[in-house]
């Protein structure tokens, strides 16, 4: 029995080292793949991370400007540098009131006297419609609607004055049933006003 019993407690002993080792000893493969889970998860937490701090803000709200007639105006994002800092410190000078009997009409603008560099640029009810055009004999003819029962503002700008300041553009109306003929005048400060209406 002696022996039996010693041969019994062997076993236990051998059993349960065994047993023992096999919870100390880490499982390589598993605990592995555990670590792979864990850094992908650390992974995608940075990704979403980086994502949230690129999200696009909102652009700020563009407010229209008023024209002459305290109208809002909606500014084009493919305007010219030219309507810059240096045009909004001019003064503005209402030259010619004139009224006309069509919808649409015609304008001619050209040096009538000595061609000596003048360059112009036209805004119609707050918007170019003729930019940096060196004045010449022959007339340059631009169309424009009219808006009725109120007064519509042609706007001549002075960019270069030539040899001979200031700038002087000689000026035709056309509505289709007549002609009218007018001379306007600008500076570098000031700005030449031809108010236009249509009783519709």
């Amino acid at each position: 029995m002696k022996d039996g019993e010693g041969y019994a407690g062997g076993w236990f002993h051998y059993a349960t080292k065994v047993g023992r080792d096999r919870m100390e000893t880490p499982n390589h493969g598993q605990f592995n793949a555990v670590l792979a889970r864990i850094g992908k998860a650390e992974e995608e937490k940075e990704l979403l991370a980086q994502m949230n701090r690129f999200v696009a803000q909102p652009l700020p709200e563009t407010k229209p400007t008023p024209d002459l007639n305290g109208r809002p105006t909606i500014p084009f994002p493919s305007e010219p540098a030219l309507s810059d800092k240096r045009r909004e410190i001019r003064t503005s000078e209402t030259q010619h009131r004139l009224e006309v009997r069509s919808e649409t009409i015609k304008i001619e603008v050209w040096d009538n006297r000595q061609v000596d560099g003048d360059i112009i640029s036209l805004k119609y009810n707050g918007t170019w419609i003729l930019e940096d055009y060196r004045l010449r004999r022959k007339p340059h003819i631009i169309e424009i609607a009219v808006i009725p029962g109120q007064p519509n503002f042609i706007e001549m700008y002075s960019e270069d004055v030539g040899s001979i300041p200031p700038t002087t553009t000689q000026i035709n109306i056309d509505d289709g049933n007549a002609i009218q003929s007018i001379s306007l005048r600008s500076t570098p400060e000031m700005n030449g006003v031809i108010e236009v209406f249509w009783e519709n």
